[in-house]
Formats: C-alpha cells, sequence, structure tokens
C-alpha cells in the first residue's frame, strides 16, 4: 500500500498481510492504526470476511467482557447476543487501546488466543489485530498488562510513524 500517510511500513504491512498471526500496530494517531489495520484486512485472506473494530478505551468497563465475548443468556432459552469477537468471525477484529483493557479481560483474551473458543458461542476464526497509542511492553514491565497476553499479540508488531 502506497501512500504518504504510511510511508516507511509498506513492508511490514505486506508481510503481516500474508500470514494470520496476530499483530500489534503501535502508533499515538489512531487514524493510522485504523488505516493499517484496514490495508492488512484488504490484503489478507480473511479479505471477504468481516473486519469489525472495536475501542477498548471507549467501551464500559462493566461490560466489556460481554461486549467482546458476548453473553448466552440463561434466563431466556435460545437467547445469545454475539460479541464483538464472534460478529467478526471468518476475517478480522481490530482491538484498538488494548492497553486499555482491565485485567479480567485481559485473562479472558489471552485465553481466547490460546485456545479460539468464545465461552458465549464456541470456536471462533478470526484474526486479531490490536492497537495501541501506549508501549505495552512498558506496560508489562509496570505489571499494567500481562505479559502471556503481550507475546501473544505481539507476533508482528507495526511500529507506526507518529
Amino acid at each position: 500500500m502506497k501512500g504518504a500517510d504510511l510511508d516507511g511500513i509498506e513492508e511490514d504491512i505486506a508481510c503481516a498481510m500474508h500470514t494470520h498471526v496476530p499483530v500489534l500496530i503501535t502508533s499515538r494517531d489512531s487514524k493510522e492504526r485504523q488505516r493499517i489495520a484496514h490495508a492488512i484486512h484488504a490484503g489478507s485472506t480473511c479479505a471477504q470476511g468481516p473486519f469489525v473494530s472495536v475501542n477498548c478505551a471507549g467501551l464500559r468497563k462493566p461490560l466489556l467482557a460481554t461486549d467482546l465475548f458476548g453473553n448466552r443468556s440463561e434466563h431466556l432459552a435460545g437467547h445469545d447476543e454475539s460479541g464483538a469477537l464472534a460478529r467478526a468471525h471468518g476475517g478480522i477484529i481490530f482491538l484498538d487501546e488494548v492497553g486499555e483493557l482491565g485485567p479480567p479481560v485481559q485473562a479472558l483474551l489471552s485465553q481466547f488466543l490460546a485456545t479460539g473458543d468464545v465461552h458465549s458461542t464456541g470456536a471462533v476464526d478470526v484474526r486479531v489485530i490490536t492497537g495501541s497509542s501506549r508501549s505495552l511492553f512498558e506496560r508489562v514491565l509496570t505489571r499494567e498488562f500481562r505479559e502471556d497476553l503481550f507475546y501473544r499479540l505481539n507476533v508482528i508488531h507495526i511500529l507506526g510513524s507518529k
């Protein structure tokens, strides 16, 4: 992908397009993170699938796990509220500002990356791309972010220009 706004990282984007592993995009510019994630989606084998974008900093903390992983209500027979991961099945989920997730949701996301299972719907085939305006490695060092989750997300790291 050519363009003045993505100069210098085209090779990283091209590399990320041709694999199914998680990608971590670090940039202070949220629009740049979105453009990179969309470029990866457009050139990937998941391009025909959905692109679901979630701003983790903007989600309501009490319902964050439900927003991502869904909810199967035991009170209403057959009621199943799919979360963002299930809606992205067959495509890509972009979790922007992933560093803002609290410890319980970090644990759920780490488990999902290890197993591919979402508690409300079972196995989900989705490629995970994450973004952060801050260094997740520094957050690991201060114990604000799970080390296992960091390494599961940081398979390919694209450092934005801003």
